[in-house]
């Protein structure tokens, strides 16, 4: 996928739900983000016209929705750029079913432990990994059931299939960008990062990992 800068902010603002007279101050906030190297691979150079990619586009728009939830600037892009594997996996697996039904959404579980350095951040069978993909089921066992070695408590959840739907609805509305949900980058991340890693719990993945603790 290729976006000009215009098509990557009229669908972000549309997707934030930004009034037209802030859209200016939308995008200095997209300039400070740039200024933090985020999205990686983004040129802000004087004069230098950059094509964006799906995955500057959703990175952003990951990055605003925990901005919005009042993480800072820096802490938001220093979670989504390191784990951008795990995102992509969750939005890729939303963007392959994202007008299903609630039991069939796919959620993105943050957990950002501002402590991890005096935790040493690891579970049970020594794995780290600060997001986690998860379907309703595995969601519900992860949080209903009892657990107490858990490193922490308190998670972020984003529902991907709620971001996906809003983020076509803007790109085809206001982005005009055609064929949006096949585009071949967004198929590859089904491929490239869907592999059943531990941290993928959607799909029953969590329940052979289970039987082994």
């Amino acid at each position: 996928m290729i976006l000009t800068y215009g098509q990557l902010e009229a669908t972000v603002a549309a997707h934030l739900r930004i009034h037209p007279d802030r859209v200016g101050t939308l995008r200095a906030r997209i300039k400070q983000l740039q200024k933090l190297q985020f999205p990686p691979g983004v040129n802000v150079g004087r004069g230098a016209k950059m094509a964006y990619s799906g995955a500057h586009l959703f990175q952003l728009i990951s990055a605003f929705e925990l901005i919005n939830l009042g993480l800072p600037a820096a802490t938001a892009t220093g979670i989504v750029t390191p784990s951008w594997r795990q995102f992509a996996a969750g939005f890729g697996r939303a963007l392959q079913n994202p007008f299903g039904t609630r039991s069939s959404d796919t959620f993105i579980r943050i957990m950002q432990y501002s402590l991890e350095d005096l935790t040493g951040g690891l579970d049970r069978k020594g794995w780290n990994s600060p997001v986690y993909i998860d379907d309703q089921e595995s969601l519900s066992n992860d949080f209903l059931l009892r657990d107490d070695q858990r490193i922490g408590h308190s998670h972020i959840i984003i529902c991907a299939n709620d971001v996906v739907r809003s983020v076509i609805v803007a790109a085809d509305r206001f982005s005009r960008i055609p064929e949006f949900v096949d585009d071949k980058e967004f198929k590859s991340w089904i491929i490239d990062y869907s592999d059943e890693n531990y941290w993928v719990r959607a799909g029953g993945a969590w329940k052979a990992d289970y039987e082994v603790f």
